[in-house]
């Protein structure tokens, strides 16, 4: 969900966030003012998952529902997969990418085994390691690894926003 942040011609310590598209409503931002109380703010209002640093958290991409639903790779099955796209068809936005994500893993595992997840997490992890990737590819290659962490029933990692990985 596109946002901006402004601040006021009238106010210079006035901050509003305007979402974009018809009929959203302006919300008048009343926390902190340190680059922590902004990303916590933003991340809440975006369903984001941003440190202060710019990188991703832990929690980036994981679905709660889904999660519960491949937390043991070995006992995923056909009925896993019905049940899974059910809940993603009911997803949103950016989360509705995140489902994707989680699907494909599934059809994955069903076609090549388990083995899939270790075999998908060694190598996403050696291209995050490489110096030419893009800024959109690294985040795609953790939210996808953030992800296969769900299959191996690893929970999701608390982090707050001001704390660097």
């Amino acid at each position: 969900m596109p946002m901006l942040m402004r601040t006021s011609q009238q106010h210079t310590h006035s901050k509003t966030l305007t979402p974009k598209g018809e009929g959203k409503e302006v919300e008048a931002y009343e926390h902190g003012r340190d680059v922590v109380d902004f990303v916590n703010f933003l991340n809440e209002k975006a369903g984001t998952a941003y440190t202060a640093t710019g990188d991703l958290l832990p929690s980036a991409g994981r679905i709660a529902e889904l999660d519960a639903l491949v937390a043991s790779v070995v006992g995923i099955t056909s009925e896993t997969l019905t049940k899974a796209k059910k809940v993603a068809t009911g997803l949103k936005d950016q989360t509705a990418a995140h489902g994707d994500v989680y699907l494909k893993a599934i059809e994955k595992v069903l076609t090549k085994g388990a083995a899939y997840v270790d075999t998908e997490a060694e190598r996403l992890r050696k291209l995050l390691a490489g110096d030419n990737i893009s800024p959109e590819k690294k985040a795609l290659f953790l939210i996808k690894t953030n992800i296969l962490r769900a299959f191996k029933g690893e929970p999701v990692e608390e982090v707050p926003a001001n704390e660097e990985l």
